[in-house]
């Protein structure tokens, strides 16, 4: 007798693209402040490893959440994502002023390239928290309802190649980023 489920639950294909979409994103976004490691200041080093580590972690919960089933990480990528943005929203709410400033001054491109930005990025974040929030719902009526498909606890052989496939994307883009002179930018 097979002890899986009759109807395991599986994410759509879209959710599966989102997730695998905001990953890289992610990992993208860490191999840019990893160039800020090369700076000279050690305060930015300090900024550079907290910006590292927080969106190496909200992939993790990515991957966690939507590949291994896991609705603690669903609920937590839930929250990661939308404080993530607000806080982006709360950053550009003083930007405002200066883009309005620079939009009068008939600089058109600056402010439009600077709020489309910021729309985007904000509306990114919204759209994941959503799909995680959605996603942690069906994780905990599948749980209560043991129909959970059964998933290892043991790293496969898979999962090791995309992990050293991440850490390659995440060097790769900070050795283009160091030899372009990303480190001598800061975003913030």
């Amino acid at each position: 007798m097979s002890t899986e489920p009759v109807n395991p639950l599986r994410p759509t294909t879209r959710h599966y693209a989102w997730s695998t979409l905001m990953i890289v994103i992610w990992l993208s976004f860490a191999g840019f402040t990893t160039t800020w490691f090369f700076r000279r200041e050690w305060q930015e080093k300090v900024i550079a490893s907290g910006l590292t580590c927080a969106p190496i972690f909200v992939a993790l919960l990515q991957y966690l959440s939507t590949f291994r089933y896991d609705r603690q990480a669903a609920v937590l990528a839930t929250w990661l994502n939308g404080v993530l943005g607000l806080v982006l929203f709360l950053v550009y709410l003083p930007a405002l002023p200066a883009a309005l400033r620079m939009f009068a001054n008939s600089l058109f491109f600056a402010p439009v390239a600077m709020l489309l930005t910021y729309l985007v990025l904000f509306g990114v974040f919204l759209v994941n928290a959503y799909h995680h929030l959605v996603w942690s719902e069906q994780l905990y009526a599948a749980q209560q309802s043991h129909t959970l498909p059964p998933v290892t606890k043991n790293l496969t052989i898979k999962e090791v190649f995309l992990l050293l496939l991440a850490i390659g994307w995440i060097f790769g883009i900070t050795s283009y980023g160091v030899r372009q002179g990303w480190h001598h930018v800061l975003w913030f």
